[in-house]
């Protein structure tokens, strides 16, 4: 866990509490049923995060995401932001991984000694939760409290036994390791727009000075057309809208952007969205984990 995350993740947490801005995250895509845009194996780390971690508007992309059909998606910290980068993963590595996870004891992991260790350390304070989740034909998310393992004399970390946990931790590092990797251009993007003028003297401290004429005329009308004046929402860009904008942040997740139109000032707040979340935000949800259903066909890897 690189410390800058750590210190960014806590900057957006103070800067909600000071903004009083409404945190909706992204929840997953109901449509995205075919097999081969499934998450089958997905890695989140954040402080104190046991479900989703919702900073300035978004929650966060996850630090690892495989897909069925190979696509691996990384989250990188750039520029006070998130830059994700994607590769492919062969078929035969995929499924071989799969086999790996399960030969390792992930699914079989015995948690207990590790939870109860974990209600005997209080008061807890800070934490700092790694969480591996993995769905192929069988399901299990684990998350581990790793700033607590650190405080732990070395006898109890071996009690506890998670080597199992720690031997798919370092696969997944293996696996994303040495590839070549480029800039992922989401097929979708949504921003967080606010014409509210005293949201955005509280936020001006955020960014550089507005930009006029940085919006096309058609991103500038949905914009209007979506966040009435006054208030703030979100917008789901597609297409053409959806490259202009990952343009306008140079791909970078979870930065924002004053933008002046028509003599109007404008914050925008960008993240993409990877292939599957979904096309609207929605009530609280799971960022870092992926939901129980729909396992991978018992021949997807024959």
């Amino acid at each position: 866990m690189k410390p800058l995350r750590v210190i960014l993740q806590l900057f957006w947490i103070v800067s909600i509490m000071l903004l009083g801005g409404s945190c909706v995250p992204i929840q997953k895509n109901p449509d995205a049923a075919e097999a081969l845009s499934k998450t089958i194996v997905a890695r989140f780390e954040g402080p104190g995060c046991p479900d989703a971690c919702t900073y300035m508007f978004f929650d966060l992309p996850p630090d690892w995401t495989l897909y069925a059909d190979g696509k691996l998606l990384i989250s990188k910290l750039a520029d006070h932001g998130w830059m994700i980068e994607e590769t492919i993963i062969p078929h035969t590595e995929v499924c071989r991984l799969l086999g790996q996870i399960a030969n390792d004891g992930f699914f079989k992991l015995d948690l207990a000694p590790y939870e109860t260790e974990v209600r005997n350390v209080q008061p807890r304070g800070f934490t700092l939760l790694d969480t591996i989740s993995v769905q192929g034909q069988q399901y299990r998310s684990i998350g581990i409290d790793t700033f607590l393992l650190s405080r732990l004399p070395a006898e109890v970390n071996n009690r506890l036994a998670l080597t199992p946990w720690f031997t798919v931790k370092q696969r997944l590092d293996l696996l994303a390791a040495g590839r070549n990797t480029q800039t992922y251009h989401p097929d979708r993007v949504v921003i967080w727009a606010s014409r509210n003028q005293q949201q955005n003297h509280a936020m001006a401290y955020l960014t550089e000075a507005p930009n006029e004429g940085s919006l096309s005329p058609m991103l500038a009308q949905r914009i209007l057309d979506e966040v009435p004046f006054g208030s703030e929402g979100y917008v789901v860009l597609t297409g053409e809208m959806a490259i202009e904008t990952s343009a306008l942040f140079g791909n970078i997740s979870l930065t924002h952007k004053a933008v002046q139109h028509d003599g109007e000032i404008i914050y925008l707040s960008y993240r993409a969205l990877s292939p599957d979340e979904d096309s609207h935000v929605g009530s609280f949800g799971e960022n870092d984990k992926i939901e129980p259903m729909n396992l991978l066909p018992s021949n997807f890897c024959q």
